[in-house]
C-alpha cells in the first residue's frame, strides 16, 4: 500500500525564535536558578546570547537572588552587574576551596596536633578578606543548600559534611561580629569627631545605634544561621521599640483635645511613666542582677527587665522617637539616672532639676533624693555627679559591664569576643589591628556553642588545634 500526501498537507515550518518578544524572554529567565542556566540558555541560539549580553537587568535579578549580606549600593552602570556577578562568584569559589581543603587539613591532621607530611598548610583566615561578601556561601553551606551553585558542584558527599559546615558556621559568625566590631568603631570614630557634627547626629541616635550593635553582636550563633541575614534578627528588635512607641501615640492621640494636659514635656514624661511601668511592667532586676542579658537590649524588651543603664537606654530611645530630646542619662556611683528637660528653656534654677529613676518604676527624683542615692552607696555627694554623662562614656560602661559578667561566671570565650569591640573603639575599627588579634588569639574563632551541634567526639580536638595554628590573613 502507498500512502500518498496531498500538496495542500504539506508541513508548516517551526517557529522561529527570532520574534519572541524581550519581555517573554525575561519571564523565561526568571526561572532559571543561578548563572549557569543563564549561559546555557545563551548558548543555544544567537538571539539569547544578543539578549543576555545587552540586558544588564538578568544579572542584577541574579544577583541579588544569589546575595542578601554584603551587596554593594554602587553597581548602576549598564553591564556593572554581570561584572560583579562575575567578581563575587569568583571570591565564594575561592571560600568554598579554602574550607575543603581546611577540612582535608583536619582530617589528616593527628590528635596531638601535628600534620601528616602530605598534609598542605590552609589559612582559613583568608576568607576573611572578602568579610561579609562571603556571609551568604557560607551560610549556604551551613544550611546544605542543594540549589546553591556551588554547593551543588563543590560540596561532594566523600567529605566531613558536618565538618565542612561547622567551619562555615565559624566563619560565617566571626563575619558577623567583625563587622559589628567595624561599625562600632566607627561610631566613635564617627561620634568623636568632625563627622559628628556634619552628620548632625543627635545624642539619642548615638546611644541607639551603639545599644542595637551590642545586640548585634549577641545574636546566638544558632539564630544568625537560621536567619537569611542579621538585619532580618535585628528587625525583631527594632520592631518592638517601634510597637511600644506607636502604642504610647496611640494613647497620647486618644487624649481628648479639650482635656489634654500633655502638650509640655513633663507631663508627656508622666503619661509615658505610666505607660511603661505601669502597663508594660518595665522594672529593674533585683533577683538576677548580675546577668549580662540585662545589658541587651533584646533581652530588656522580652523579659521587661534590666539593670539601670540598659532601662535608661530604652528610655531615651523611646522618648526620642515621640519627640522628646534632651532627656539626658546621669552617672551616679552605682546607679543610673535620667534628667527631664525643663519646659522653659531659660529656666536656669538648679533647684528645679527633676530626675527619673526607671530602675524602681520610674521614680521621680529631686537633687536631694541624688544626694540619698549617693549615701546609700557609701560614696561623698559631690555636684560633679550629676553632670550628664555622653552617650558614648554610656555604651562604654555598658561593655564595661558586659566584661564584668563575663569575668564573674568566667565566660572566657564570650569575654575575649568582646576585645574585638574594645580594640576597634580605641583604633577606629582599623581592620589590620584586628588581624593582629586574631592572629594572637585565633581561638576565639572556635565556636563552643556550635561544636556540640556539628562535631563529633573524636574530631573535637583536632579542630581546635587546627585554629589554633592559624596565621595572620592578607587583606587589602
Amino acid at each position: 500500500m502507498t500512502l500518498s500526501v496531498s500538496p495542500s498537507s504539506s508541513l508548516e515550518p517551526a517557529p522561529s525564535l527570532a520574534g519572541i518578544p524581550s519581555d517573554v524572554f525575561h519571564l523565561v529567565v526568571r526561572f532559571l536558578p543561578d548563572h549557569e542556566g543563564i549561559c546555557r540558555l545563551s548558548s543555544s541560539c544567537r538571539l539569547f546570547r544578543e539578549l543576555v549580553k545587552e540586558n544588564d537587568d538578568i544579572w542584577k535579578q541574579l544577583h541579588n537572588s544569589r546575595w542578601n549580606v554584603g551587596n554593594r549600593n554602587d553597581i548602576g552602570a549598564m553591564s556593572m552587574w554581570k561584572d560583579d556577578y562575575v567578581r563575587r562568584h569568583g571570591i565564594d569559589v575561592c571560600a568554598v576551596n579554602i574550607l575543603r581543603d581546611c577540612v582535608s587539613q583536619i582530617v589528616v591532621t593527628n590528635p596531638t596536633g601535628t600534620q601528616n607530611q602530605d598534609s598542605r598548610k590552609v589559612n582559613i583566615l583568608d576568607i576573611l578578606a572578602s568579610r561579609e561578601e562571603v556571609y551568604d556561601v557560607l551560610r549556604a553551606i551551613v544550611i546544605h543548600d542543594a540549589s546553591h551553585v556551588l554547593v551543588r558542584r563543590f560540596v561532594s558527599s566523600n567529605i566531613p559534611v558536618d565538618l565542612l559546615r561547622y567551619l562555615a558556621a565559624s566563619m560565617m559568625v566571626h563575619i558577623h561580629r567583625e563587622s559589628v566590631a567595624r561599625r562600632w568603631g566607627d561610631l566613635f570614630s564617627r561620634s568623636e569627631g568632625i563627622e559628628y557634627q556634619a552628620s548632625r547626629l543627635t545624642d539619642g541616635e548615638v546611644l541607639e545605634c551603639g545599644t542595637l550593635l551590642l545586640v548585634e553582636f549577641y545574636f546566638p550563633a544558632n539564630e544568625l544561621l537560621e536567619a537569611t541575614s542579621p538585619q532580618e534578627l535585628l528587625l525583631c528588635v527594632t520592631s518592638q521599640i517601634d510597637s511600644l512607641v506607636n502604642d504610647f501615640r496611640s494613647r497620647i492621640d486618644a487624649t481628648p483635645s479639650s482635656n489634654e494636659p500633655y502638650k509640655d514635656v513633663r507631663s508627656k514624661i508622666q503619661l509615658l511613666n505610666e505607660f511603661l511601668f505601669s502597663e508594660v511592667g518595665l522594672r529593674g532586676n533585683v533577683d538576677n542582677y548580675y546577668d549580662y542579658r540585662n545589658s541587651l537590649l533584646n533581652h530588656v524588651l522580652d523579659t521587661k527587665q534590666g539593670i539601670p543603664l540598659s532601662l535608661s537606654a530604652l528610655y531615651v530611645c523611646i522618648c526620642r522617637h515621640i519627640g522628646v530630646e534632651h532627656v539626658d542619662m546621669i552617672g551616679l556611683p552605682g546607679h543610673f539616672l535620667l534628667e527631664i528637660p525643663s519646659d522653659d528653656a531659660l529656666d536656669n534654677n538648679s533647684n528645679n532639676r527633676l530626675f527619673i529613676d526607671v530602675f524602681n518604676g520610674g521614680r521621680f527624683l529631686s537633687i536631694q533624693d541624688c544626694r540619698d542615692v549617693v549615701a546609700s552607696y557609701g560614696y561623698p555627694w559631690g555636684e560633679s555627679m550629676l553632670e550628664k554623662v555622653s552617650p558614648q562614656l554610656a555604651l562604654k560602661r555598658m561593655l564595661n559591664n558586659l566584661e564584668h559578667c563575663h569575668k564573674g561566671d568566667k565566660n572566657m570565650p564570650l569575654l575575649m569576643q568582646l576585645q574585638l569591640l574594645r580594640i576597634t573603639e580605641r583604633s577606629n575599627s582599623n581592620s589590620n589591628i584586628m588581624c593582629e588579634f586574631l592572629t594572637r588569639f585565633p581561638a576565639v574563632l572556635f565556636q563552643e556553642s556550635l561544636s556540640k551541634q556539628y562535631l563529633p567526639k573524636p574530631i573535637y580536638l583536632q579542630v581546635m588545634h587546627f585554629f589554633e595554628s592559624q596565621q595572620l590573613p592578607n587583606r587589602h
